[in-house]
């Protein structure tokens, strides 16, 4: 993949960054309801993304 699909994130990322707290918390929330941590589904064990040695 090249950098340009890394673009609408990084823009999307910006635009949040500006965000109240309480919009924050409403995007969280209309995903992830129960605030569940969510790093062992999405990296199962021993598969953190490069870089990362995870949280």
């Amino acid at each position: 993949m090249g950098l340009h699909h890394g673009k609408p994130a990084i823009a999307r990322e910006k635009l949040v960054k500006k965000w109240r707290r309480e919009g924050k918390f409403a995007l969280i929330e209309a995903d992830n309801p129960d605030w569940l941590y969510l790093w062992d589904q999405w990296y199962p064990a021993g598969e953190a993304p490069l870089g990362d040695a995870g949280r």
